[in-house]
């Protein structure tokens, strides 16, 4: 299922359009006898700009000081003459936890975010499902999340890439958030004639935005009941999607891995596979060389608990198995974090023959493997000939395909 583009993620698009080259400001013609004017006018407004700079350097270096920070978030965005609203809160603390909740007028605008040491989920209420991926340990995958104040919390340099883009930058009438007063910077010039306001606090963190994109869009957020708490309780971080939830398609998850990971470049496809030994192939099977060679080709497929997507896609891997087996093809299972009767009581109570090798965290170490699920396909000479994560059933096809099995269109 493909995520649709929300209101909220708008200013990612912004972002990503401000790499284009900056507009180059035109100099208005001078007026006969006005030299000394606009002499001192121009003088004036490099202070103007040297203050607003001064500003935005203090403000970055504010929010790099802050470790966390709560507040109310509200955000209006005009468009056509529509107006829409979208409130909600923020719980964030460095490098990389968020808890960030979000409410509009339609249940599409209902969503949540959070971010862990590991995964970064967003979840959404009204289609009861939910993505997941593996966060960036410095927090920079909160700029998705179309929340500035939260992104520039992260990371600042944010601000930079707005005032880059600027072809001129002033310090414009102050103005007053939740009681307290701000300095409004003013950013004009940048492509697309959009025009950008900064508003920030007494503290020098960024306490909202104005984006002004053509005649017809305009958004502005700001962040009130703004709080720098020593630490916020890990609990908060540890929120998961209701029961019942569904992770939509390409979703993953990364687990700490207590080996040493190697590179996974050393396992791409044309690499070969390194062997290991196996345990649940059955007597006289010591490892995965020698199941080669009683099949054409094999399916590694990495899982783990606490995942979601690979509790959907075993029970799709154990009904494909039979057509594999009827190809000289398998199926091994290697569950990255769990142990092997914890895996057999899984197999129990979901009826599945597909062989669990567990524990496989060592595997997973050697197969520099991290997030799961992830899917490779070795074929008879011990080739990798394809590895992706995510799952996928046409992936899968495909790969085998590659390997020189081929499946019926009948096969599960």
């Amino acid at each position: 299922m493909r995520r649709p583009i929300s209101s909220l993620t708008v200013p990612v698009l912004l972002l990503i359009a401000l790499q284009a080259p900056p507009a180059r400001a035109q100099r208005p013609p001078a007026i006969n006898g006005s030299a000394p004017l606009a002499a001192h006018a121009a003088g004036e407004a490099r202070d103007t700009a040297l203050d607003a700079d001064a500003l935005l350097r203090r403000c970055m270096e504010a929010e790099r000081r802050a470790r966390s920070l709560t507040a109310d978030y509200r955000r209006e965005t005009r468009s056509a003459g529509q107006l829409s609203v979208l409130s909600g809160t923020l719980q964030l603390t460095k490098p990389n936890l968020a808890l960030i909740r979000v409410r509009g007028a339609v249940p599409s605008d209902t969503l949540v975010y959070r971010s862990d040491a590991l995964n970064f989920v967003t979840y959404r209420p009204a289609e009861s499902d939910y993505f997941s991926q593996p966060s960036d340990d410095s927090g920079r995958h909160i700029q998705s999340t179309g929340c500035v104040e939260a992104a520039a919390f992260f990371d600042p340099s944010v601000i930079r890439t707005y005032r880059g883009q600027a072809a001129r930058v002033t310090i414009g009438a102050p103005l007053t958030i939740d009681g307290a007063r701000c300095t409004r910077v003013v950013l004009e010039g940048a492509p697309g004639r959009s025009t950008f306001q900064l508003y920030i606090g007494a503290d020098q963190l960024l306490r909202g935005m104005r984006s002004v994109i053509g005649p017809q869009l305009s958004i502005e957020s700001r962040i009130s009941r703004v709080r720098s708490p020593a630490a916020i309780p890990s609990a908060v971080f540890a929120w998961k999607p209701p029961p019942g939830t569904r992770p939509s398609a390409g979703s993953t998850c990364r687990f700490a891995i207590s080996d040493r990971l190697r590179d996974p470049a050393l396992t791409a496809p044309g690499r070969n596979a390194p062997d290991f030994p196996v345990t649940c192939a059955g007597p006289g099977i010591r490892g995965l060389f020698g199941l080669l060679r009683q099949r054409k080709a094999i399916v590694l497929d990495f899982w783990g608990f606490g995942c979601a997507a690979c509790m959907e896609s075993l029970p799709r891997l154990d009904r494909l198995r039979p057509e594999l087996e009827l190809q000289d093809a398998d199926v091994i299972a290697v569950c990255i974090n769990g142990e092997a009767n914890k895996a057999a009581a899984l197999a129990k109570a979901r009826h599945l023959r597909l062989p669990l090798e567990a524990p496989g965290s060592r595997i997973a170490a050697l197969y520099g493997i991290d997030r799961v699920p992830t899917t490779l396909v070795i074929d008879k000479s011990g080739r990798i000939v394809a590895r992706w994560v995510g799952g996928g059933d046409d992936k899968l096809r495909r790969a085998l395909k590659s390997a020189g099995i081929a499946l019926p269109a009948s096969a599960p």
